[in-house]
């Protein structure tokens, strides 16, 4: 199987601008530093700590599938 952070990227991206969110905002938000969006976005893996914030998201923001990121 493979993850296909890409992809998360841009549905996070998609989330992120329905809700008005900056980058650096949503990093606030999901207690991640803004380089972590920047690696997602180059395809780079994530540590499963930030990959769990990511996905997790805090209440009233982008919660995800992690499955539907599955290959």
């Amino acid at each position: 199987m493979t993850f296909q952070w890409k992809k998360l990227y841009k549905e996070l991206d998609i989330g992120r601008k329905q809700q008005g969110l900056s980058w650096r905002k949503l990093a606030l938000l999901t207690s991640v530093t803004p380089s972590v969006y920047t690696r997602m976005s180059k395809g780079e893996p994530l540590s499963t700590d930030n990959l769990i914030k990511v996905i997790k998201g805090p209440e009233g923001t982008i919660a995800l599938d992690i499955w539907s990121f599955v290959k």
